[in-house]
């Protein structure tokens, strides 16, 4: 969608996606074990970014933004709430049957982002995680931010969003842009106070961490998008 507006093969798109829960998707995860599990009647053991996970939850939902050039948004007197600074992808395909301890995937496509946006890392102040409480992905995940982040002065604020929602795969993307909007300006406060700040929504593929797209926000605003916080439900001011 960013190179299409920046070709000018469009002037506006509407992105996003749609998931709905699925007998097939279902009983595909839970024939690999990877479903989190729970002991003695208690909830499943649900726990993204955590590293105690025992698996995943399948969650439905849908998300959609509206990406225009800048000055048609300015011509019309929209309210801009953040501008997409760049984006980056990777894809091993003799990986993608397995985990990649490493996060090489995660971590090539976020160089290219960076690169694309023209930033350097020390610029984020958040990442939106793909972390889905299944340890074998979320390991690769953390292996590629540790890598990218070593040496940074300040920790930088990370949040997942699938502890409320769960993975909804087609859906996930726009749902934790939507979240990373809402998120912005706390990550911002929590680690340098920016002005400007710019979050990372990283997404890994659904076996590992073999293939990865990620986008860049700039200038985000909190207003007019979907907030939501740990433990509580999605809410619009």
């Amino acid at each position: 969608a960013l190179d299409m507006l920046r070709l000018g093969r469009a002037r506006a798109l509407l992105v996003g996606g749609v998931e709905e829960l699925c007998i097939q998707t279902f009983l595909g995860f839970y024939k690999l074990g990877l479903l989190a599990t729970s002991k003695d009647d208690a909830m499943p053991a649900f726990a993204p970014c955590s590293g105690e996970g025992t698996g995943t939850l399948l969650g439905e939902g849908a998300a959609f933004l509206v990406l225009e050039l800048q000055q048609d948004a300015l011509k019309r007197k929209a309210p801009v709430i953040a501008s997409l600074a760049g984006y980056g992808s990777y894809f091993d395909p003799k990986a993608v049957f397995r985990y990649d301890s490493e996060g090489r995937g995660a971590r090539e496509a976020v160089t290219a982002a960076l690169d694309d946006a023209d930033i350097r890392a020390d610029q984020l102040v958040g990442i939106s995680r793909s972390a889905n409480g299944i340890n074998g992905s979320e390991q690769g995940e953390r292996a590629a931010i540790d890598t990218l982040f070593a040496g940074s002065e300040s920790p930088i604020s990370s949040l997942s969003g699938k502890e409320l929602f769960g993975e909804t795969f087609s859906a996930d993307g726009a749902l934790r842009l939507a979240m990373a909007l809402g998120r912005a300006e706390v990550m911002s406060a929590r680690r340098n106070g920016s002005d400007s700040p710019k979050v990372l929504v990283a997404g890994s593929g659904p076996v590992g961490s073999s293939s990865a797209v990620v986008a860049i926000l700039a200038q985000a605003q909190s207003a007019g998008v979907v907030q939501c916080n740990a433990g509580e439900p999605a809410r619009a001011p």
